[in-house]
């Protein structure tokens, strides 16, 4: 049998996007099969089944011809797995052949990765023990890491109450991390070794209404009847009742701007110590308009900066209206991925996982990418208009993904800017040396816990010997390094190092830095900690920087757009700063200036693997910058103009404070770690807890810099069931979505038949979900994931487990699944993988969390089970403030 989806691409016209799903006899997927370009389709979700119906093969997305049917050839590169007498997989062969192993023992899992079963590897047979009580929860985790030759044996223990809640964390060091609950599963405390005592207190609906940290410093938070946040402030004395940051909902507009759309059931705007910001959507829920009001620092002015967007039918940005009136378009391919960026980008071809293997900018250059069997980065090659070749980069990796060695093959290298490296790893795959090849390297050393202790270097400025880490500070937090001593404070945030003091406030933002002779940054942010505004004044010389949005900025009297492919940066264009010369309003009206000419400057950035900016070049091809990187961050060689404003992993370097900013904290890459603690971690310990590395509130990357991003954020999928009660269940899902969003997370709405489809999967697949929510009706299976009905009502799909809902989702390790729904969790069965053996949290709902006559989440009145773990909703667990 098949399903066939069509979705409309453009409004008013007849071109669909055709998907078609493949099942057999038993309603089992067989494949995937969706338009691409040139004629073909691609194959996804491919799979073949063993005599005992589980899967035995599952085969890599590829392109093919025709939506019918066709078995897939068993020459194409494929994962096979297998079983033992229980039907849980104990082998994963990958196509290269590496193979990872599951030995199964009493409450007890051994691990093996690739390179634990590769007799070649330094790190062989070096398995990560897993243990278990009888309730599936893990209770322990021994790491092995093979140090100078012997085998040292890392251990972290767990401790749960009898409602299956995370009591305590004992680290390979003895270290202890505590958490209380109250009677209703709510957090109350939690007592971390770095980062100290946090108190949290819930109104009787469960909303959180007041935090205390380790400073003592109170923050407290009101609702609406709906639940939703009204107010934020910090209390700064005895009846300071004055909220730093105001939301406003559906018909409370602003009088400023009274012509917002679409608001009823979303956030209309918000006022906070930035300025303030203004929303209008479309009636699918799509920001159409957004004004951002920037604070000028040090003045009681204030600059209003309009963006525009458009969509198609499939919701996909069509089109954005810089503040200046400048419009970006953007075009998408048969497959529905981007195409192009026209005047930027004029082409993009990607393989049939959804990988670029070419693009085309507009400065000439064209970049190729090649992959492995595996579909893992090869090569990375980038020709310039002349000829030249500003890259080329090729790859050689471990089984496990590790990059061993990068060549670097342009043809005029020198020996002075040769990139070619070579890597080694330890058993827990932290990075232990780099060497170049003009014979200098780098070695790093670390601590069972995470913490880079050691790093010595033929590089002068690269040796700084050991690190000194706890003391007077908590056991993850370095104390002196390079000779300075680093002070922290009760959060264990950096206060001073060095000539340097550092400045935060009650969200443990960094919001001063002061240095020697007279140097001062200071930093102010919106609702959503995001950086807006900059100052820097050193030398009596004072430069300014405004971030209304991360696609253009005002630097110093000029303001620079950033054209995005993606969320790769892909180009910078400068136009000097005209107030007059600014949209107006939410609908973007145009002035009389906009239109007029304007002199511009315009780079193509050209990057690595890491997103890191590697080539500046403009226009006509000639190379205005090129930089490369240490492995953590730290430059290594540049020359040209100091033109790129975002270096490493696409991140911005303060170069007054030797910081990158990151979003949510900032990072030194002389040390390689953050200066302060991950506040998801911190409040969310639970996350993955399978990795110990991961409890490291200060590492860089869990110590792996050649292959780990750190992200900026979360992303979290809301799927809300069809049929009966649709209206009811979208709206829950659209408030839910509101009030996520402003815990600075990108959450994506869709329908649950939706997800089922690989072209919903297919574009997830781009992002990192942490969490998926489940809005609807249940019982002995999630109610609208097919369109199959009887009597009326979406029948339920038995099928579609916590588990499965879960693989539709793409939830990553250590994130959440969360069900709202009537007897969501009746009849259910789980499998010997259930989600708490997979680092995923399950979070239930029942039928008296739900009203059904204003869409809003009632106060639980009782818990609910869920593999064995129990719990009550709030969007602290999937957002990463409290």
């Amino acid at each position: 049998s098949a399903i066939y989806t069509e979705q409309r691409e453009q409004s008013g016209t007849e071109h669909v996007y055709t998907t078609v799903s493949y099942f057999d006899g038993l309603g089992r997927k067989l494949q995937t099969r969706s338009e691409a370009e040139g004629g073909k389709v691609v194959v996804t979700g491919a799979v073949g089944f063993n005599a005992r119906q589980g899967i035995g093969v599952e085969y890599l997305p590829y392109y093919d011809t025709g939506l019918a049917y066709k078995v897939s050839d068993a020459a194409l590169p494929h994962v096979t797995q297998f079983y033992d007498p229980m039907a849980r997989i104990t082998q994963r062969q990958q196509p290269d052949r590496a193979l990872t192993r599951v030995v199964y023992q009493p409450l007890r899992q051994l691990l093996y990765d690739e390179e634990d079963n590769n007799p070649a590897s330094p790190n062989y047979d070096t398995p990560r023990t897993v243990t278990y009580d009888g309730l599936a929860r893990l209770i322990g985790v021994e790491e092995v890491n093979r140090l100078d030759g012997q085998l040292e044996r890392y251990v972290t223990h767990y401790e749960y109450d009898r409602l299956g809640r995370l009591l305590k964390i004992v680290d390979a060091q003895g270290n202890i991390k505590s958490q209380t609950f109250d009677a209703l599963g709510r957090k109350l405390s939690i007592n971390d070794p770095d980062r100290g005592q946090a108190f949290f207190t819930y109104d009787d609906k469960g909303n959180v209404i007041e935090t205390v940290d380790a400073k003592g410093q109170h923050i407290r938070y009101t609702y609406d009847a709906a639940n939703r946040i009204l107010t934020q402030n910090v209390v700064t004395g005895e009846g300071d009742v004055t909220p730093e940051v105001r939301y406003h909902y559906d018909a409370d507009l602003s009088p400023a701007y009274a012509d917002a759309q679409n608001t009823q059931g979303r956030l209309a705007w918000v006022e906070d110590e930035a300025g303030a910001e203004y929303l209008t959507y479309d009636p699918r829920g799509d920001i159409t308009g957004r004004v951002r009001r920037v604070k000028l620092p040090d003045s009681v002015e204030a600059i209003d900066f309009a963006m525009r967007m458009e969509y198609d039918a499939m919701q996909r940005l069509t089109a954005y209206t810089y503040p200046d009136g400048v419009v970006q378009r953007f075009t998408y391919n048969a497959q529905s991925f981007l195409e192009a960026v026209p005047g930027y980008v004029t082409n993009i071809d990607y393989m049939a996982l959804g990988k670029r293997t070419r693009i085309e900018t507009a400065d000439g250059a064209i970049t190729n990418y090649t992959y492995d069997n595996r579909q893992r980065l090869a090569t990375l090659r980038t020709v310039g208009a002349q000829d030249v070749v500003y890259q080329d980069w090729r790859y050689q990796l471990d089984g496990i993904g590790n990059i061993l060695r990068i060549d670097d093959l342009r043809p005029d290298r020198t020996a002075a800017d040769d990139g070619t490296q070579v890597f080694t790893y330890d058993s827990l795959n932290r990075l232990t040396a780099t060497q170049y090849a003009d014979g200098n390297g780098i070695t790093y050393g670390y601590d069972a816990i995470g913490n880079l202790v050691h790093k010595s270097s033929s590089i002068a400025e690269q040796n700084l010997g050991d690190f000194q880490v706890g003391q007077n500070a908590g056991p993850h937090a370095l104390a002196t390094a390079n000779d300075e001593s680093w002070r922290y404070d009760a959060n264990g945030s950096l206060i001073a190092r060095g000539a340097f003091a550092y400045t935060w406030d009650a969200h443990n933002r960094l919001r001063a830095v002061t240095g020697a002779d007279g140097l001062r940054q200071q930093n102010s942010y919106n609702y959503a900690d995001e950086r807006m505004v900059k100052v820097v004044t050193s030398g009596g010389q004072r430069e300014v920087a405004l971030y209304p949005d991360r696609s253009f900025e005002v630097r110093d009297r000029e303001l620079v757009k950033y054209i995005f492919a993606n969320d790769e940066r892909i180009a910078e264009v400068r136009t000097p700063f005209d107030r007059s010369r600014l949209i107006h309003g939410l609908q973007g009206a145009l002035t009389p200036q906009t239109n007029n000419p304007t002199q511009t400057q315009t780079l193509f950035y050209h990057g690595d693997h890491l997103g890191s900016a590697t080539v500046l070049v403009d226009p006509t091809g000639q190379v205005v910058e090129r930089q490369s990187y240490q492995p953590f961050g730290e430059s290594r060689a540049q020359s040209g103009a100091n033109a790129a404003n975002y270096t490493f992993t696409g991140k911005e370097l303060d170069d007054a404070i030797g910081l990158y900013y990151y979003g949510a904290r900032y990072y030194d890459p002389a040390v390689g770690r953050f200066i302060s603690v991950d506040p998801l971690y911190f409040e969310q310990p639970e996350k993955d807890l399978a990795d110990p590395q991961a409890l490291n509130l200060y590492a860089y990357v869990r110590n792996n810099p050649l292959r780990n991003v750190d992200p900026n954020g979360e992303d979290v999928l809301i799927a809300y069931s069809v049929g009966h009660g649709e209206d009811h269940h979208k709206a829950v899902a659209f408030a839910l979505a509101a009030d996520l969003r402003k815990q600075k997370l990108k959450v994506h709405v869709v329908t649950a038949p939706e997800l089922r489809t690989d072209k919903k999967q297919d574009e997830l697949a781009k992002y990192k979900i942490s969490a998926a929510i489940f809005v609807g009706h249940g019982n002995r299976g999630m109610v609208g994931f097919s369109n199959e009905s009887k009597g009326g009502f979406i029948v339920a799909d038995a099928k579609i487990t916590p588990e499965k809902f879960a693989d539709l989702a793409g939830v990553q390790k250590g994130g959440v699944v969360g069900f709202l729904a009537c007897n969501v969790v009746s009849g259910y069965t789980t499998s010997e993988d259930t989600l708490t053996k997979r680092g995923i949290s399950a979070i239930g709902f029942n039928r008296d969390m739900f009203s059904r006559t204003d869409g809003t989440v009632q106060s639980p009145d009782r818990r609910v089970n869920l593999n064995s773990t129990q719990g009550y909703f709030d969007t602290t667990q999937v957002g990463n403030q409290g």
